[in-house]
């Protein structure tokens, strides 16, 4: 996992922009279900590639490539909170298996907070309370890591001598249950046969266009470190 750097909104969803705040406030209003964040305007994806492009085009969990694949996540599941469906700072880049593996899990903390999307607190008497991840999480330490707002290496370190990952907070020890089940084990297998082919540094191109196409460089990369420390003993 890598730490990742949140900007601002596309314009499609900027809530410093009358007509997308309006925009968002009407979604919300009339209880849409639409997948708003799959909007096509002007033969692009606004919503999806800002997603997109907050990892590069990686899940912001595993680091897989995503492609086609991608799926906008919503780190604090829509199912609780209907306020926060069309929240950008909700949004995350997810693969399939690390959505699955998410599910619908919150934090105690949290179940029935009355959380929102902050285009909702117009000034007035507002009921609810505005999201706003590091004032909402940054006191939770009983969740997984939310990458805009975590350094995942603060909570979790990948170590290739046992092939798994060993938590360093509580942060890092819920992430690690709920990301890495038994199907890790077969992916560790396949990244750790994978690295053992990039060791030579003089593969470095071969291995960027590879780590390009398939993703999981901070693990593999921990890998062929952890290889070659074995070479120069």
């Amino acid at each position: 996992m890598k730490r990742l750097k949140r900007g601002a909104p596309p314009a499609y969803i900027d809530r410093t922009d009358d007509e997308a705040r309006q925009r968002l406030q009407r979604w919300y209003q009339t209880g849409s279900e639409t997948f708003h964040w799959n909007d096509k305007r002007g033969g692009t994806q606004p919503v999806r590639d800002a997603v997109r492009a907050l990892s590069g085009d990686r899940c912001a969990w595993c680091e897989a490539a995503l492609g086609t694949r991608l799926q906008v996540e919503h780190y604090l599941p829509q199912e609780h909170f209907t306020n926060l469906r069309f929240c950008w700072e909700n949004f995350l880049p997810s693969c399939e298996a690390c959505n699955k593996a998410k599910k619908t899990w919150i934090p105690k903390e949290l179940e029935g907070r009355p959380l929102i999307d902050p285009v909702l607190a117009t000034g007035e008497s507002t009921d609810g309370i505005p999201y706003e991840p590091a004032a909402v999480l940054g006191p939770i330490t009983d969740r997984f890591l939310e990458p805009t707002l975590d350094d995942p290496a603060e909570h979790l370190a990948f170590e290739p001598a046992s092939i798994s990952f060993r938590a360093k907070t509580p942060i890092g020890e819920r992430t690690a249950a709920l990301f890495t089940d038994k199907s890790w084990g077969t992916l560790f297998g396949k990244l750790f046969k994978f690295a053992s082919m990039y060791v030579d540094p003089a593969l470095e191109p071969h291995l960027k266009e590879s780590l390009a196409m398939f993703g999981h460089e901070t693990i593999v990369r921990t890998i062929i470190a952890y290889l070659r420390s074995f070479q120069a003993t």
